[in-house]
């Protein structure tokens, strides 16, 4: 679509503004909807969603049992662990949510170790061995979420 090297800046919300140049070209996958993940060279890239979409199911079809396929899937679709140690660190209230599989909850798992803030699992990972194990509903996200 485009590529280039862009000074970007985060306003005071923590949102980026789109180069003006770029905003047609975007305007053209008919979404507003922008994935912003990062790469081996912790870059970021920004992709519409809809040609996102397309990305992940490419990188998580990607043999999962090898190292270095699952260090890819982990660094660009799974940063659970990240998101779950800034949400402890705000003194948030509630539980904190872990949707994934069994890698997500471990992420999420380990970053509220030693903490009281309660983990709840919606089980959406190809094995879900942690969820089964508590009897945790993978059929019926009603049932997952009582």
């Amino acid at each position: 679509m485009f590529r280039g090297l862009n000074k970007i800046s985060l306003d005071t919300k923590g949102r980026i503004s789109i180069p003006t140049k770029y905003r047609p070209e975007l305007a053209k996958y008919g979404s507003n909807k922008l994935i912003c993940t990062i790469d081996i060279d912790q870059c970021l890239l920004l992709y519409p969603k809809k040609i996102w979409l397309k990305i992940e199911k490419t990188i998580m079809d990607l043999p999962s049992l090898d190292h270095s396929s699952r260090m890819l899937q982990r660094l660009m679709i799974g940063h659970a662990s990240e998101i779950a140690w800034d949400l402890r660190s705000k003194n948030v209230e509630g539980p904190i949510v872990a949707v994934g599989g069994d890698g997500t909850v471990h992420e999420v798992a380990s970053a509220l170790r030693g903490s009281d803030i309660p983990l709840g699992i919606i089980p959406f990972g190809s094995g879900n061995d942690y969820a089964i194990t508590q009897g945790i509903s993978r059929k019926n996200i009603d049932e997952a979420i009582d």
